[in-house]
């Protein structure tokens, strides 16, 4: 689909969502109700308390999750840019927006993007976390370097437990120790990582006031 096929589909459903939607645009493509984003229970996790160690926080690793969710979602597939380039055709008067309701989310969309960080800032945490990108960090901050290889090792523990599973004649068998094993690693790293300000960064630019 080309950017403007994607722009033209984003923009209808904005323009057609219900009156009583939330007030920022960002929150409402592909959508037609209120979708307040709980990053404290939009994902599934092991139960910390059957994992060895008693080092694992649940909270952090759910900022984890969150942090990666903007990053892919909203600067490698281009949700962020796709919000702005919406605002920037309005603004231009190619787009005309007959819907008073509409142009007021605009406006605020507008006036929330100062609450949110910059990409150059969002680039600085995914750095400090996941060691991903390019971004500058400040002084003396410490990058993640364990988390890629941490992932690596899991989908190789994912790929030999697929390969055992299809060749097994009683695949229930196939123990999974392997990738419980490298999951909780990951959980311990995440902990440690996902530290800081990176637990106040996290909900409030995913949903800024």
């Amino acid at each position: 689909m080309s950017t403007e096929a994607i722009l033209w589909h984003t923009l209808s459903e904005v323009l057609g969502s219900s009156s009583d939607v939330s007030r920022d645009p960002v929150k409402n493509v592909y959508y037609n109700e209120v979708n307040d984003f709980d990053h404290v229970n939009s994902f599934q996790f092991l139960d910390p308390l059957n994992l060895p160690g008693g080092t694992i926080n649940v909270v952090n690793i759910q900022n984890a999750a969150s942090l990666y969710a903007i990053m892919i979602l909203g600067d490698e597939m281009g949700i962020f840019r796709v919000a702005d380039s919406i605002l920037k055709y309005v603004t231009m008067g190619r787009v005309d927006v007959e819907s008073t309701t509409t142009a007021t989310r605009l406006y605020n969309y507008m006036q929330l993007r100062d609450n949110r960080t910059s990409f150059d800032e969002r680039s600085m945490w995914y750095k400090q976390v996941f060691d991903i990108g390019n971004g500058n960090t400040v002084s003396d901050m410490v990058t993640n370097e364990n988390f890629l290889p941490l992932w690596e090792n899991m989908m190789g523990e994912v790929i030999k437990y697929i390969d055992k599973y299809e060749s097994a004649d009683d695949p229930l068998r196939v123990s999974k120790s392997g990738i419980q094993q490298v999951i909780t690693d990951l959980q311990h790293n995440l902990s440690r990582a996902a530290s800081g300000m990176v637990k106040i960064f996290v909900p409030r630019d995913v949903c800024p006031s």
